[in-house]
């Protein structure tokens, strides 16, 4: 025997499925609006974050220079043609705008040691992590607002073994008008401490790792 289906059960199904689509594009809808205006607060709030009190411009050339350390001269991946590189100066609260062009042949990245990148996470530096690196012939431009910062930091490559040379320091004033927390220097000097190798980084770090494998096999 066959079993009669009833109207009532085909018309129950489809409105059933009626409104599940329904509530389906409903609740897309809402949440389309949602993000909408999520967006809509936060880049107000982004692009309010970059207009700092001052705006200073750095122009970062990476290249290759001969330098001297300890009586040998090298040819070294630099900042400027300068080992250590250029001092970015600037007060609490100004926005910083870095250009990084790269001229050598290495993927380079730049990373602003202990600026807290508030709503600026892609201006960190780490390569692979928060942006792509550099390619050679290209550049990049930093941007970020040192918010309630101060004191002296350092900025410095952030991939492979470039950042054993291409790295400097970064110094933050008080605000205009502001004082420091302790009597004001008489003097201001910037010191580094480094590692200069006496053979290029890139041939050090082959035989490291020629030496590793050797050695767990």
């Amino acid at each position: 025997m066959t079993a009669l289906r009833s109207p009532w059960n085909h018309n129950l199904s489809y409105m059933f499925n009626t409104m599940t689509v329904y509530q389906t594009i409903e609740a897309e809808r809402n949440l389309f609006f949602v993000f909408l205006l999520f967006f809509s607060i936060n880049g107000g709030v982004l692009e309010a974050w970059h207009k700092g009190r001052v705006t200073r411009y750095y122009d970062f050339k990476v290249q290759t220079a001969s330098i001297t350390k300890l009586c040998k001269t090298s040819t070294i991946v630099t900042v400027n043609g300068m080992y250590p590189g250029p001092t970015i100066y600037a007060r609490e609260d100004d926005t910083v705008v870095v250009k990084v062009s790269n001229l050598t042949p290495y993927n380079i990245s730049i990373h602003l040691h202990g600026v807290r990148q508030r709503l600026t996470c892609w201006f960190d530096g780490p390569a692979y992590i928060t942006q792509c690196p550099i390619q050679a012939g290209q550049n990049f431009k930093y941007r970020f607002t040192l918010l309630n910062q101060r004191g002296t930091l350092f900025w410095h490559a952030h991939i492979s073994w470039l950042r054993a040379m291409v790295h400097g320091p970064l110094i933050i004033y008080p605000k205009q008008g502001v004082g420091y927390p302790f009597q004001p220097p008489v003097e201001e000097h910037v010191i580094i401490l480094g590692n200069p190798f006496r053979i290029h980084q890139a041939t050090l770090i082959r035989k490291d790792s020629t030496a590793c494998i050797r050695n767990s096999t």
